[in-house]
């Protein structure tokens, strides 16, 4: 800033302005290019991403998966796989569905990346064997166990993958539990989500609370996801 009186005088101002540049030059990798539902293990590797200097490091590498549902009654949302220092994310497991993992890199300051894709694009996972066996409710089941588990041992992203796997695997069960209950004469609140077992629901909410003690409600979409599977799945089901 430059100022002139009235008498010619001349006054100046500088301030210098830093603008933050987030980590950049980098892309992401998942492997392999399909697989099955909560048993294949997928590799994601985001490579060669750096921060505009030093002193932004370490980077901070956040993997997320959209899901976006193959079939009708699928569930379709938002899952956290991992977030850390660890660039390179081993055997992650993905729920059924048409997959697009994800990368943001975040440096010390709070800088994010824009979200990157890995490349390859879609991954495409299939039912499980026991989901197409019509064993969806005992895989809603295992796959909370699991939430649970991960959760009480404090692991986020696996909680998170193994909810969001029993949330998907409820969601399928529901719809094949409501078009079975349709083709029996069964009533709107049956064909709503009539058939799902009492301890499915049960196991399903505990996993529920455990990941949301966690990790907070406000951090993750898949909560509010599955406690809607719970809803879905009690609508109608037996005592």
């Amino acid at each position: 800033l430059q100022v002139t009186d009235a008498l010619g005088r001349v006054g100046v101002a500088a301030v210098d302005v830093a603008v933050a540049v987030p980590p950049g030059g980098g892309y992401l990798k998942a492997d392999p290019a399909g697989g099955e539902a909560m048993k294949t293990p997928f590799r994601v590797e985001a490579t060669e991403w750096i921060g505009a200097d030093p002193g932004v490091l370490p980077l901070v590498y956040r993997f997320t998966a959209e899901v976006r549902a193959a079939r009708p009654g699928g569930w379709s949302g938002a899952v956290l796989l991992a977030e850390g220092t660890r660039r390179v994310l081993e055997g992650a497991f993905l729920p059924e569905g048409n997959v697009t993992v994800q990368v943001v890199v975040v440096d010390r300051r709070g800088v994010e990346s824009p979200p990157t894709s890995a490349r390859g694009g879609v991954i495409i996972v299939a039912a499980s064997d026991a989901a197409v066996a019509g064993g969806g409710d005992a895989a809603t089941a295992a796959l909370a166990q699991g939430a649970m588990t991960a959760a009480a041992n404090g692991d986020i992203g696996g909680a998170m993958q193994y909810l969001a796997g029993a949330t998907a695997a409820a969601a399928s069960s529901t719809a094949a539990h409501a078009a079975a209950n349709r083709g029996s004469g069964g009533g709107a609140a049956a064909a709503a989500g009539g058939g799902t077992p009492a301890s499915v629901r049960v196991a399903l909410l505990a996993a529920v609370e455990q990941v949301t003690s966690l990790v907070g409600i406000g951090a993750a979409p898949v909560l509010r996801a599955a406690a809607a599977a719970v809803a879905a799945a009690t609508a109608g089901g037996d005592g």
